[in-house]
């Protein structure tokens, strides 16, 4: 009988292990805090990933139009994979939304997000 109770001792403790190891790496898997995205002619945006990861707690939100891969919105626009604006116009849409609701939205106006001095590879 104590055979018993050890074994079912320790697979609750190697469960735990294994649920906090899962918690961990679902915390520390984020991504980058920031991200400069290639915003054409008018400049390039200085996308705060972890905020929006925080505000929306979904990732298919954004990640439901390119998939989570560094260089992606380039490769897919270059492809012809996503349109010209498709990316600008859902951000623009979803501070809209937020903001009608009353809620803490983002800009949408294009001086608010593109900036004419930053370089990409800059974080």
């Amino acid at each position: 009988m104590k055979a018993d109770k050890l074994i079912l001792v320790l697979i609750l403790v190697l469960g735990m292990i294994v649920l906090n190891s899962m918690v961990s790496f679902s915390i520390n898997n984020r991504g980058p805090e920031k991200i400069i995205v290639n915003g054409g002619r008018m400049g390039n945006i200085d996308f705060p990933h972890r905020r929006h990861q925080d505000a929306l707690k979904d990732c298919k939100a954004c990640h439901s139009l390119f998939p989570k891969k560094v260089g992606i919105i380039a490769k897919m626009k270059k492809e012809g994979k996503l349109e010209e604006k498709q990316v600008m116009n859902r951000c623009r849409g979803c501070h809209r939304e937020r903001a009608n609701k009353g809620m803490k939205a983002g800009p949408t106006s294009c001086k608010k997000c593109h900036n004419k001095d930053l370089k990409l590879g800059a974080q």
